[in-house]
């Protein structure tokens, strides 16, 4: 599913690559981001469908990153927003040593590339835990002043995402437990979750928070913080239309503006629903969404509904073609489910009338005589009830297997234990 817009996508990522092998921050042109490249090396590692061999177009953006981490001073072991920056990002930072860790994995049996970008995990790994505050969360720029140290969810997930890529979870690492604990103290009462201490719900934060509680393990999808969070996303949605878009917004300390955050709630939320295993009206409208909206380069503006930030297209691209896999795997695992149904619901009935039919053969060619003889000797009231019995006890099969079939996985492990 998806496999034309996904490839479509990935083609434009190729395109817009900047000299410097890194990938342009926002729109083509611009200088190369690293956040934007580290996201496009995982996009690309993630994505169900190619249309050619990804190993060199990984390998570029691999060193890039490598050329791109900050290398000296208090944000060693960091990466900028952009090439040249000066001050370590943390969403930068966590978004990169996911991807990277990804990348070892897929040349797992290339020592020499493992090797090479095995120090750049290390010592990123390093800034992360350095600059990980006392209440659990990050700041989006920790050496950025103070506002850049304040906890936030943004920060505090692309963090833990670095987690989530070694399979980290909250019973293997005080690192994502103190995550999520912080997660869990900017719930509010109205079930959804705010952008740091204090601030109001909105669904873009409330979806991080929900896709970082399952994904670190700390709740299943049947526990009442992700389903009410859950209700909390689809109640915030205007009547007839998707969710909106956010800004958050940073002061750098130092500079004379201050910096504009964009949240691309549409991803956010799509995400938040299929790690939840939610494939519902919803999801099915924000994948349309999607699809529709696709440039004719391959291209997504960051948008939502008909509003589209027009100089935003580099990672929001990368950010459509991320849900658009995950959306891909689970309608290719409902279509497998539904197939394997239909299959074992066609094998009863097949062994139902193959017993029918032997049956009424028996009888035909009067075959055996003596066990003819033997059933009509059982009086008629008894030989119904045993016709009724047999054809009730087949219908209840079927429809016990049916309903079987119908339950979601975690419930058939409990009832098969």
């Amino acid at each position: 599913m998806y496999r034309k817009a996904i490839i479509k996508g990935l083609r434009f990522l190729r395109r817009v690559q900047n000299a410097d092998k890194g990938i342009p921050a926002t729109v083509s042109g611009v200088v190369s981001g690293c956040w934007t490249s580290g996201e496009t090396l995982e996009t690309l590692l993630l994505s169900p469908f190619h249309d050619k061999s990804i190993n060199g177009f990984a390998l570029d953006l691999i060193q890039f990153l490598q050329s791109s981490q900050i290398k000296t001073g208090k944000d060693r072991g960091g990466w900028p927003l952009v090439i040249e920056g000066k001050k370590a990002s943390t969403m930068a930072t966590g978004h990169n040593l996911a991807a990277l860790v990804l990348a070892q994995n897929h040349f797992e049996h290339d020592t020499q590339i493992v090797t090479s970008v095995q120090d750049a995990v290390n010592i990123g790994y390093e800034w992360l835990e350095k600059h990980q505050n006392a209440d659990g969360g990050w700041g989006v720029e920790p050496n950025g002043g103070a506002d850049g140290s304040v906890t936030r969810m943004i920060s505090t997930f692309y963090a833990l995402r670095a987690y989530f890529a070694q399979s980290k979870t909250v019973d293997t690492s005080k690192t994502v437990r103190d995550g999520i604990i912080w997660i869990l103290g900017v719930r509010n009462i109205d079930n959804g979750f705010g952008g740091r201490k204090g601030y109001v719900s909105d669904p873009c934060n409330t979806a991080r928070a929900i896709t970082a509680l399952l994904r670190s393990q700390q709740y299943t999808t049947k526990d009442p913080v992700i389903r009410t969070g859950l209700n909390y996303i689809t109640k915030a949605k205007p009547y007839r239309k998707l969710w909106p878009l956010d800004t958050e917004v940073y002061v750098t300390e130092g500079a004379p503006g201050q910096t504009v955050y964009n949240s691309n709630t549409t991803t956010d939320v799509l995400e938040a629903y299929l790690v939840a295993n939610q494939y519902n009206k919803n999801v099915e409208n924000l994948v349309s969404w999607f699809i529709e909206n696709q440039q004719d380069d391959g291209s997504w503006f960051l948008g939502a509904n008909s509003t589209f930030v027009r100089d935003i297209k580099t990672w929001s691209t990368n950010e459509a073609l991320y849900v658009l896999s995950l959306a891909s795997n689970a309608v290719s695992e409902q279509y497998v489910n539904r197939l394997r149904i239909r299959v074992a619901t066609l094998k009863r009935l097949s062994i139902a009338l193959f017993l029918v039919i032997v049956f009424q053969f028996g009888f035909i060619i009067k075959l055996p005589g003596n066990l003819i003889q033997l059933w009509y000797q059982i009086p008629e009231n008894i030989r119904n009830i045993i016709i009724q019995g047999v054809i009730l006890a087949l219908a209840i099969n079927l429809i016990s297997s049916f309903l079987y079939d119908k339950l979601p996985p975690q419930q058939k492990k409990r009832n098969e234990t």
